[in-house]
This record gives C-alpha cells, sequence and structure tokens, in this order.
C-alpha cells in the first residue's frame, strides 16, 4: 500500500464523533480567532486588495468573503478569506511553525458554505487539515530545514491538509482524495523572499493561496480530473522534492489519536511571533520594577536561532523586534491600534530603543527549546541595573497552559467590535461554542457579514 493511499484510506474514515472533546473545543477556538483576524485583515492593504480582485471577478455567489457582502465562487471566497487571515499578525500559529490556520480555516469554511454542512463536518474537516497539514512539515524536516536548504516557506505545505478538508466535506473517495493532493502539487509554493519585502503584501497572499489552491484542487478531483496516485511518496513527489522521503513515517504516526490542532499557539501581540515572548519578558520587568522608556539604555535579547533570523533587522515592521519591541514598550501593549499606528512608528524613541537592541542566537535554547518560541531578556537601565527575564512559552503558546474561552472572546473583541459591533461578536462566539449542534453554515456565515 502506498503512502498516498494509506493517508488517503485514514481521510475518508474521519467523523466528528471520533475527534476527543478537548480537540473540538480547541477547533472551535482556532475557528473563532481564524474568523475574526480574517474580518481584522480586510481593513489592511493585502486583505482589501484580495477582497476587492474578487468581487471584480463576478461568477457564483457560493460562498461569504468575510467582513463585506461579497459572495463569490468557494474557490475565490478562501483566496480573498485566507489572504485577509494572515494580513495581520494576530492569527494563529502551530508548534511545528508557520500559520496553518488561516489557510485550513479559509478552506473548510469555502467548501462547507457550499455544501450546507453541518457544523460538526466543519469541525471534523478542520481538524483533521490540521493533522495532515503540520505533519508534512515535520515529516520534510520542519520549517528551519526547508528555508535554509530549499528557499521555500513550509506553510505552503498546509495547501494539502487545506485539500484533505475540502476533500472530506465533499464527501470525495480515497481515490479522489488522492488526486487531490496531486492537483494541489501542480499549484502550491511559496519562496522565502517575501520575508524581505517592505509590507506585509505577499506573505499574507502566500496562505490565501494555499487556501485557493486547496479548494481547487478538491473541486477538480470531485469532478474527475486525476493526478498522480502517490504524489507523497512518489519518486519525484513531495517528500522526494522536499526532503522527507527516509521520514514517511512521520506522516502517518499518531493519527487518530495525536490530533495536531492540540498545539495551535494563540498569539495575543500584533506582531511577528518570535517577537511574542520578547514583548511579554519585557513588559513584565518594566511593570515590576516600574520603569519608562526614558529608564532603558539598551535592551539585550536571547533566542534560537531561527527566532533571530525571523525577526532581526527586518524591513517589514511587523515581523521587526526592533520595531515592534519599543512600540509595545512606549504603549505599555501591542493590539493591532499600537501596531499599526503610524505616530507609534514614527516616534523617535521607537529608533532609540532599536538601535540598544543586541539579538543574540543562544545555542543552548536550539537545542532545549527551539519550539517554545522563548526568549531571554536582560534589561539595562540608565542607572545601572540589569534586569533579566526568560520567558520559554509566551502567552497562547500551547504549552503555556490553557487560555480560557472568555479570554479569547475579549480578544476578537478588541480585533473587529469595530467592524462587527461587540453584540455580533458575542453572536459568532456563541454560535461557534455551539456549533456542535449546527446543521446549516448560514447560522455562522451571516454573522460574519457587518449589519450597518
Amino acid at each position: 500500500m502506498s503512502l498516498s493511499t494509506e493517508l488517503a484510506d485514514y481521510c475518508v474514515s474521519t467523523r466528528y464523533e471520533a475527534v476527543p472533546a478537548a480537540a473540538v473545543l480547541r477547533a472551535k477556538g482556532v475557528l473563532l480567532d481564524e474568523l475574526c483576524c480574517m474580518v481584522l485583515g480586510r481593513r489592511l492593504p493585502a486583505g482589501e486588495l484580495l477582497g476587492r480582485y474578487v468581487a471584480s471577478l463576478g461568477g457564483g455567489q457560493e460562498a461569504t468573503v468575510a467582513g463585506t457582502a461579497v459572495r463569490a465562487p468557494r474557490a475565490f471566497a478562501a483566496l480573498a478569506n485566507g489572504t485577509a487571515g494572515h494580513a495581520d499578525e494576530l492569527d494563529g500559529a502551530h508548534i511545528t511553525e508557520g500559520h496553518p490556520g488561516a489557510t485550513l480555516v479559509a478552506t473548510c469554511l469555502a467548501v462547507a458554505e457550499k455544501q450546507r454542512a453541518s457544523g460538526r463536518e466543519l469541525l471534523n474537516a478542520l481538524v483533521l487539515g490540521y493533522d495532515l497539514a503540520t505533519r508534512l512539515v515535520d515529516t520534510v524536516g520542519g520549517r528551519y530545514h526547508l528555508l535554509t536548504t530549499r528557499h521555500v516557506h513550509t506553510d505552503f505545505l498546509h495547501a494539502f491538509g487545506a485539500a484533505a478538508g475540502a476533500s472530506r466535506l465533499l464527501g470525495l473517495s480515497a481515490d479522489q482524495h488522492r488526486h487531490a493532493w496531486a492537483l494541489t502539487a501542480c499549484q502550491a509554493i511559496s519562496l522565502a523572499a517575501f520575508f524581505e519585502e517592505r509590507e506585509h503584501l505577499s506573505k499574507s497572499f502566500t496562505y490565501g493561496h494555499g487556501a485557493y489552491a486547496g479548494v481547487t484542487a478538491a473541486v477538480l478531483a470531485e469532478l474527475g480530473m486525476e493526478g498522480n496516485d502517490d504524489v507523497f511518496g512518489a519518486k519525484h513527489g513531495v517528500l522526494a522534492a522536499w526532503g522527507g522521503h527516509d521520514r514517511a513515517g512521520v506522516l502517518l504516526a499518531g493519527l487518530g489519536t495525536d490530533f495536531a490542532v492540540m498545539d495551535v499557539n494563540f498569539k495575543f501581540y500584533s506582531a511577528g511571533y518570535p517577537i511574542h515572548a520578547q514583548i511579554e519578558a519585557t513588559l513584565g520587568l518594566m511593570r515590576d520594577h516600574g520603569l519608562r522608556t526614558a529608564d532603558i539604555a539598551g535592551i539585550d535579547v536571547r533566542a534560537t536561532t531561527e527566532c533571530v533570523e525571523v525577526v532581526d533587522g527586518r524591513r517589514m515592521p511587523s515581523i521587526s523586534a526592533q520595531v515592534m519591541l519599543p512600540v509595545a514598550m512606549i504603549a505599555g501593549k501591542l493590539g493591532f491600534a499600537e501596531a499599526h499606528n503610524e505616530d507609534n512608528l514614527r516616534d523617535p524613541e521607537v529608533k532609540r530603543l532599536g538601535d540598544t537592541m543586541t539579538l543574540t542566537a543562544d545555542a543552548e535554547m536550539d537545542r532545549e527549546n527551539h519550539r517554545g518560541r522563548g526568549a531571554a531578556v536582560t534589561l539595562r537601565t540608565t542607572d545601572g541595573r540589569e534586569l533579566f527575564r526568560h520567558v520559554r512559552w509566551p502567552h497562547g503558546h500551547c504549552r503555556a497552559g490553557d487560555i480560557t474561552w472568555d479570554e479569547l472572546v475579549g480578544k476578537c473583541h478588541g480585533m473587529v467590535d469595530e467592524d462587527l459591533g461587540p453584540a455580533q461578536v458575542d453572536e459568532l462566539a456563541d454560535v461557534i461554542a455551539g456549533l456542535d449542534g449546527v446543521d446549516d453554515l448560514s447560522a455562522l456565515t451571516r454573522l460574519l457579514v457587518p449589519r450597518t
């Protein structure tokens, strides 16, 4: 039996009833978080541009473009929503590194809405998408391996998880699942060059394109389009191309017992994820010692090699530690408003603090906690003190302890009250909390459209 056959047989056997209650609750949290990120992202250039592009195409009104009254063909709705979902840096991450949620939620929502699927079917498809998407990242050796050896960003692999979730919602056969993955391989790629762009545009588009690829591949497979029967294990297939051919067992390990959605990390700062522990440690030190920014003479940060390379000196403000950490220090927090306020970004104190920063790759952190996204921060004060704090896992990380549903709803209010209104945000949260009993997803998707 081929690798793709084993995987496809598993996919078609999945059902909501077999997903543990904890994983269902986590999937609901992901859904609420990502949908609000999509609505929020419509305000930003990448989300606005893709929303406008999709609206200009016309076509069947199959699925909702979140945050608007536009309905579009499901692949294009997924494209717009996936892009908007990562237009800001508030969408969830995963312990395998990357942001599968933007791609997977956009995909599953678009297909489920067109199918008039139940809430249970949507949750099952989302859990399945996470299982495949994140295992692929581990199978090829992880994000840093692909970045340094193949110059691609692993989040394009999430498109294969998107295809799995879409195929399950469409009720495709095992053969059709395999063909959907082969057709996904024809479309999905993401060169890591986007880290050097000036704004958060093509980086966002990567996630929308992954969703578009997953939906398109599944729909084409449903229509009878075919591809390689074993695109994962083939001589020139996915694992051979990206370095995981000798690790094929990782793709199958723990399916049905180890649910990857449990390893989602929720984000509470509007910045690249490697900056979160830096912010948490720094703001904690300033609060505990009564410090103002004027009291800071220098900031020394130690983190993993990968974290340092992602956020050290970037041109893109949202993933630059030298910009986002000082903005957070000045504001005392870093929500969407603080991170996108031009006066904050141009404040001379941001440049002064950024110029005092040193970021050092720590080999011990690489060995002990490379997936923790932790940081060790030393603040040097103008009166000669050195204050130290080490945050191993930032708040919201899956190893830092569970967040509460109320805490997640509070985050959503902070993001999209301006767009949907507080009452509608509460209604959206209530519908998702009870999604197990929803028979038609229009009860959910209508709440993604602003009422005024």
